[in-house]
């Protein structure tokens, strides 16, 4: 099968996808999110691979995970751009994407933290999601959706 990306052929440079992160929700449904920052699920008994789309232009979907709700929870961006990693959601019933925006603590006067880059993403048994930075002086983040 052929993972979606974005397979544009310029100045005889070729780079091919690959998968960034899995993650299974309750009904065996396994979603992906690849290098180039498209989620997809993948359906192993049917063998039938569904594109959900790009949620922002720049590429890498970092991590996801499915929450204890049955939507997708997802980090987008690259290092290298300007803009930090942004949270998004997606609801497997409604399809689209709804952008939750960057994660940020603050707890004034005591600290403020804006996080960055991420690689790390996963459901406690709550319902919270875990969320881990990438960073040289990385911090865990829990949301509870």
């Amino acid at each position: 099968m052929k993972i979606p990306g974005d397979y544009f052929y310029l100045q005889f440079f070729e780079d091919y996808p690959v998968i960034e992160y899995f993650a299974q929700d309750r009904r065996g449904l396994i979603y992906g999110g690849t290098s180039d920052g498209y989620l997809f699920s993948f359906d192993p008994a049917v063998m039938k691979l569904t594109n959900h789309g790009k949620m922002r232009s720049s590429r890498r979907l970092r991590c996801l995970t499915v929450g204890s709700d049955g939507k997708v929870y997802i980090m987008a961006g690259e290092r290298s751009s300007s803009r930090p990693c942004q949270f998004y959601r997606f609801d497997p019933e409604k399809g689209g994407f709804d952008d939750l925006g960057l994660l940020i603590v603050d707890r004034s006067p005591y600290y403020y933290w804006r996080g960055q880059q991420y690689d790390a993403m996963t459901t406690g048994r709550d319902g919270s999601l875990y969320i881990g930075e990438s960073e040289r002086r990385s911090h865990l983040f829990l949301y509870i959706p």
